[in-house]
């Protein structure tokens, strides 16, 4: 027939149909099965063990690798070796009241930072049979900068399976395309819930421009990853159900200590030795004094066991370390002996953190001071980074040893603005600690063969 001849009415309902196909397609619901292990797993399925050891901090570990197949908007899917990383708080709210935030999808603007829009796209809401609640949601994500080049806006679509106690979600669309995750909430009494989140993302497949260009330049980000959004995802609950938690003083020359039992201390370290991966608990603020006055810093504290002694692992407490494990980064080391009592060493980086599309170039001094055998303490005394202070120590265990670090660090007012830029990035003065240990423990295992 002659588009010419074609009643009007039929024309239209074309065209519309035509240009309906591709968003009914992609709105159509994933007959999905979840994987995704609970996060309880590794503590005998007990909430209230999960529960005393995260106490006030945000609790992060990882998952003994294992295989799994699964259908996303792409077909069947199967991997041999999928490590998942899971995140436990206890939050000042009922198991409904999780309940009900979770489940008010438009609420979201507003709970995680960088989500500007909620829209849902399918649901089956109608089906008065089904046993859980499904809907695919598109969300807008977007990250400004004042580096026009690194904004980021995207549109994320994710599947939501939500029961009472569970909502697992699937990625239909996304720059990491394949992935999962499922947040838990179990009662403890007292109007206390812990919340987890447990999730997975194949890292290695990747869709837009600016995440693939970081990631080709930095690859060594991708093992912080499951920490970073772990920790975003949960102080954001933290701060809805906690509130702003008030800053604890810390005494001159301090750091955080993560009090633990014996017995949990065993378990903790015997999991980062099955998974390969760090114990990671991100601390509340806590107010650190300077010269000039006063500065609230967020540390995490981190454990990670490695199978050799610490007379092997004791390079990580070394100045000259960094320009070992990051050598494309750190260009030079400078060491300073400095003539003090405490027979102090400064080291002075010269650092080019390159973007793929924007190198952000700074200095930093650090201080060393070694407090006791296979302890070392750091913090900034010049550079560009002026607030930093951390304490590393490596300790034997069985047949290998754990190194432990304890850190913080902000990016100040009078940095150079691209690193002050970097200030515009939701939590920035919480996720760098949160995913150093992580970062620096893959480099060290493959560079210094611990």
């Amino acid at each position: 027939m002659q588009n010419r001849y074609m009643p009007k009415y039929i024309r239209t309902y074309l065209i519309f149909t035509m240009a309906m196909m591709p968003l009914c397609t992609y709105a159509k619901l994933v007959d999905w099965q979840d994987p995704t292990p609970s996060a309880l797993t590794p503590f005998n399925n007990s909430a209230k063990q999960v529960a005393n050891v995260a106490n006030d901090d945000i609790f992060i570990y990882s998952h003994v690798p294992q295989a799994i197949k699964y259908t996303d908007k792409s077909g069947t899917r199967s991997y041999k070796s999928a490590q998942y990383s899971s995140a436990a708080l206890v939050v000042n709210a009922t198991p409904e009241q999780i309940y009900n935030t979770l489940k008010d999808y438009s609420g979201y603007v507003g709970l995680f930072p960088t989500l500007k829009k909620a829209k849902v796209l399918e649901s089956n809401k109608d089906d008065t049979k089904a046993q859980e609640e499904i809907s695919q949601v598109e969300y807008r994500v977007s990250v400004p900068t004042p580096i026009k080049v690194l904004n980021f806006n995207e549109d994320v679509t994710l599947q939501h399976h939500l029961t009472k106690n569970s909502m697992s979600s699937l990625v239909i669309d996304s720059s990491f395309p394949h992935g999962m995750g499922k947040f838990e909430w179990f009662a403890l009494g007292n109007n206390k819930t812990l919340v987890t989140l447990t999730h997975w993302n194949d890292l290695d497949v990747t869709k837009g421009f600016l995440i693939t260009t970081l990631l080709k330049a930095m690859p060594e980000i991708k093992t912080g990853i499951p920490y970073a959004a772990n920790t975003f995802a949960l102080e954001a609950l933290n701060e809805k159900f906690n509130g702003k938690a008030k800053a604890v003083k810390l005494g001159a020359g301090k750091i955080p200590e993560k009090l633990t039992t014996l017995a949990e201390y065993k378990h903790l370290v015997q999991l980062s030795k099955k998974t390969k991966q760090p114990i990671t608990f991100v601390h509340r603020p806590y107010v650190v004094p300077y010269k000039h006055g006063k500065e609230d810093l967020r540390f995490s504290t981190s454990y990670q066991y490695f199978s050799a002694k610490s007379e092997k692992s004791k390079q990580l407490l070394s100045p000259n370390v960094f320009k070992t494990l990051f050598s494309n980064q750190v260009k030079s080391v400078k060491l300073i002996q400095n003539q003090d009592q405490l027979k102090s060493q400064d080291a002075i980086y010269d650092i080019r953190v390159g973007l793929g599309v924007i190198s952000i170039p700074f200095s930093s001094r650090i201080r060393f001071v070694d407090l006791a055998e296979n302890q070392v303490d750091m913090y900034a005394v010049g550079g560009d980074v002026k607030f930093m202070k951390s304490r590393m120590s490596v300790k034997d265990f069985e047949s290998g040893s754990v190194w432990k670090i304890t850190a913080a660090g902000k990016i100040d007012d009078d940095a150079p603005f691209l690193l002050r830029a970097m200030r515009s990035l939701p939590y920035h003065d919480v996720l760098p600690s949160a995913t150093m240990a992580s970062v620096v423990s893959a480099k060290a295992e493959t560079k210094l063969g611990l």
